[in-house]
């Protein structure tokens, strides 16, 4: 097997993967080691940091979270304090003694099928007064008139109050609690690209994987989270990510791309090639034909050297530098 050198990582949660190898294939005598599983272009993704592997699925970020309500400004502290290494999200309460419609909607928060939904929920009640403290927690949350709730799902982020509809029903309420979750999640997502850029790789295992504690939906968190545990080199973890990102997400080309190479890795060569199979009805030309030359790599692996030459052939047509010297090499 001709050895392979690391390749740059990607310096950002862009859209599209920077691959840049530093180093051409060394290739001996004739087909010898035709297709290199390491020179795709995500091996310094995949290689292990000095790093422990990150602890596997995402249980332990689910926060534990008090069941009573915090009460003032005080109150609101010491749930953010919270917030912020339990991952949990944060329910803000504004209401009046004043107020004819806030016991409505305090009691509608602490019913039954309610409070169910917000036992992992961060929950503070601010009654409106004139103190200090309490007007300035009135101006940074742009209060307008009580009562109003806040759902903050992602630390440092204040959003809009839930609409006051979301209190004629439990399902209204759940479906506002979604929304607002969602709307976290992706905020999340954002911070853990800023994470990866500042070099603070497992903390943004640890964001992503609290942005699909909110939102399971979200096929973009479960990609990102695959290539920072593949990063960190919990490979098993990140295929799984992977996995989900492109059941979430059909037509998301560079899921496709990392676990076929992931699943080349492993050994799993039928999987891969269906999944690359996925990648170039999507997108036959994606990076210049990578699909077929990783997929090429697949064939060879199980001694179809028909098959692996024929995807060198495209992958080359399409651009492939690393296939044509492939082809080269073979006198094709």
């Amino acid at each position: 097997m001709p050895e392979i050198t690391d390749v740059d990582p990607a310096g950002e949660l862009s859209s599209e993967p920077k691959r840049t190898v530093r180093k051409a294939w060394r290739l001996p005598a004739v087909l010898l080691a035709l297709f290199a599983v390491a020179a795709a272009g995500v091996a310094a993704l995949l290689a292990p940091e000095e790093t422990p592997p990150p602890s596997p699925p995402s249980t332990a970020f689910k926060p534990v979270v008090p069941t009573r309500w915090f009460t003032g400004p005080d109150g609101l502290a010491e749930a953010e304090r919270l917030q912020g290494p339990a991952g949990a999200r944060l329910l803000v309460l504004f209401t009046s003694d004043v107020c004819a419609d806030c016991e409505r909607v305090d009691r509608f928060l602490s019913s039954d099928p309610i409070a169910g939904k917000l036992e992992r929920v961060a929950k503070v009640r601010i009654s409106v007064g004139t103190s200090p403290a309490e007007t300035a927690v009135v101006n940074r949350f742009k209060l307008q008139d009580v009562p109003a709730v806040f759902l903050i799902a992602a630390s440092g982020v204040t959003p809009a109050p839930l609409p006051a509809s979301s209190f004629s029903s439990p399902d209204e309420f759940v479906a506002a609690l979604e929304t607002a979750s969602a709307a976290g999640a992706q905020e999340l997502v954002v911070g853990g690209n800023r994470l990866v850029e500042n070099g603070r790789v497992q903390e943004a295992s640890e964001a992503l994987s609290r942005a699909i504690e909110l939102d399971a939906g979200n096929a973009e968190a479960h990609y990102w989270r695959g290539v920072v545990r593949a990063r960190l080199g919990d490979k098993a973890a990140a295929v799984e990510d992977f996995q989900r990102a492109v059941e979430l997400h059909r037509d998301y080309a560079e899921a496709y791309d990392y676990l076929g190479y992931l699943l080349i890795d492993a050994g799993r060569l039928d999987e891969a090639i269906a999944n690359l199979d996925r990648l170039i009805a999507l997108r036959p030309e994606y990076q210049k034909g990578r699909a077929y030359y990783l997929r090429g790599g697949a064939h060879f692996r199980k001694g179809n050297l028909a098959s692996a030459l024929a995807d060198a052939a495209k992958a080359c047509e399409l651009g492939s530098d690393e296939a044509c010297r492939v082809r080269g090499s073979v006198g094709q």
